[in-house]
């Protein structure tokens, strides 16, 4: 998509892109929850570091920068004219 496209109200009036940012931020603060979690228990349990618990800081950067683009892209596709 073109960002300087002139987008009409129509089109303006049915966005949902609002509703995907509060699911995206949600989905986000639950995987640093549950990343944080992950860690605390492996620390607190002293329990052995297998393959796992050196793929999740690397599948968690990944899966983490879905919400950050999406964000990204909200701001640069929907300008609303002046």
């Amino acid at each position: 998509m073109d960002p300087t496209t002139v987008y009409t109200p129509e089109y303006l009036a049915a966005d949902r892109s609002g509703q995907l940012m509060r699911v995206a931020i949600v989905f986000a603060i639950l995987e640093i929850m549950f990343v944080g979690l992950y860690f605390y228990s492996k620390l607190k349990n002293k329990t052995a570091h297998g393959l796992d618990t050196f793929l999740m800081l690397p599948a968690f950067l990944c899966v983490f920068s879905n919400p950050i683009n999406a964000f990204r892209k909200s701001l640069t596709y929907l300008q609303v004219p002046y």
